[in-house]
């Protein structure tokens, strides 16, 4: 037995149950943070993306969908999902973080 990950191909990532322990590998030619490709019953690819800070996976049926974007400003350039975007830079004034924010306190205000 060996201590080597298991690798993940595309399409296995929709049985995973839990956040991987580790941030998975990219797939090979797609950009940083695309870990996994499935197609769907209209022949359409459909990506799963990894937020580099907690390992979140998301998996949007389009990728105009997607929450998990590189952060825009300064020299942190990861991955990251809404809330650790949230967390990371409270003061970021760019578009995603300004619109996470506002959609974090409208969630609040709702409950």
């Amino acid at each position: 037995m060996t201590d080597d990950p298991i690798p993940v191909l595309p399409g296995q990532l929709d049985v995973l149950d839990a956040l991987p322990p580790e941030r998975l590998p990219d797939l090979p030619g797609c950009v940083r943070g695309i870990v996994g490709m499935t197609t769907n019953a209209k022949g359409r690819n459909v990506y799963t993306l990894q937020c580099e800070e907690c390992l979140a996976l998301e998996t949007p049926t389009h990728l105009v969908l997607m929450k998990t974007h590189f952060h825009s400003r300064g020299d942190d350039r990861r991955r990251l999902c809404p809330d650790c975007r949230v967390h990371l830079f409270p003061d970021c004034i760019c578009d995603h973080c300004r619109e996470d924010r506002q959609s974090r306190a409208k969630h609040k205000e709702d409950r």
